[in-house]
């Protein structure tokens, strides 16, 4: 039986129809912080062939600059903005209020001895947050330069939405939409005790590696499904 965390000879990535023979050379080329994002038609909309080209189980990720281009990107209606306090975003026009997830969380470690982590109850936040999502259309999560936190929640969400599934399956998929993304290892180390994955999620971000240095995170997709 293979173990949760070792390297899979080859992973299919749910809705690319592809096989690819090394997951540990999934990743893409990195963004110029000036250059314009490609990401999906949004979900609703149709292309000019009539296909629809977003599936509503999308989550995508930005940096805070790309929040509105990623919305009308991808017909996202759900937001979680995880950035400092004093650095959150009013909510879109195009987003309903209830629907805009506010988490002020640092990149900054707390200090030693000080309690509760105080990024606890916000990550209780976001689990509750994707818990309640319906799926029904695409959610967008950014941070400041999409790099850290944001990438963080999204591999949470992923977690959480996939119980069932290896963590080094869910890390390979991360991996294999930005080759930037280096998660918030905080913020995953309070989600994988809410969730019992018993270090799972950690590990299995040792192994796909921090990620290439970026001053900005390229905005990315994932699907939420794991599903042949």
């Amino acid at each position: 039986m293979q173990s949760r965390l070792t390297r899979p000879n080859s992973v299919r990535l749910a809705g690319s129809g592809l096989l690819r023979e090394s997951a540990w050379a999934f990743g893409s080329l990195p963004l110029a912080s000036n250059a314009a994002i490609s990401l999906p038609p949004a979900a609703g909309r149709k292309t000019k062939t009539g296909m629809m080209t977003t599936p509503p189980n999308t989550i995508a990720v930005c940096s805070m600059q790309r929040i509105d281009e990623t919305i009308a990107a991808t017909g996202a209606t759900r937001l979680v903005s995880v950035v400092n306090a004093h650095l959150m975003p009013p909510t879109p026009s195009t987003i309903d209020p209830a629907l805009h997830l506010r988490l002020p969380i640092t990149d900054a470690r707390p200090p030693r001895g000080s309690g509760q982590h105080p990024a606890r109850p916000h990550v209780q936040a976001l689990i509750a947050f994707i818990r309640a999502w319906p799926q029904d259309a695409p959610m967008l999560i950014h941070c400041f330069s999409g790099l850290n936190r944001s990438p963080a929640a999204a591999y949470i969400a992923l977690a959480v939405l996939n119980p069932d599934v290896p963590e080094t399956l869910i890390a390979y998929r991360l991996r294999a939409a930005s080759e930037t993304a280096a998660p918030n290892l905080g913020m995953v180390g309070l989600a994988d005790l809410e969730l019992g994955r018993r270090g799972h999620l950690i590990s299995a971000l040792e192994l796909i590696g921090p990620g290439q240095p970026a001053a900005e995170g390229r905005p990315f997709t994932l699907s939420a499904s794991f599903s042949p």
